[in-house]
């Protein structure tokens, strides 16, 4: 389920904003996961111009599942896990 409607933003996800930019977006989840060797959780979701954005989170509570989220731009890059799609990564992230 998560990698079909990944699919549906991987050909039209674009960058958003510069890198040090800081952000404020819609955020809607698309899939978080626990890695114990970085003891964190990677999340990943879309904003409302179907844009990728991935961030860490140490923990749940900076999980947002539905809502507004502040943070700044870390890196663009083309993830390898979703067809090269453009996703957008963000660091000190808050959940407004």
């Amino acid at each position: 389920r998560v990698r079909e409607i990944s699919a549906h933003f991987e050909h039209h996800s674009r960058y958003v904003g510069h890198v040090r930019d800081k952000i404020t977006v819609n955020f809607t989840l698309i899939e978080k996961r626990y890695i114990k060797s970085m003891d964190c959780f990677a999340v990943y979701g879309s904003d409302d111009n179907d844009n990728l954005l991935f961030y860490w989170a140490k923990t749940l509570d900076k999980v947002c599942e539905s809502g507004k989220i502040s943070g700044r731009i870390k890196d663009h890059k083309k993830d390898e896990y979703r067809n090269n799609a453009n996703v957008t990564v963000l660091n000190y992230v808050k959940v407004l």
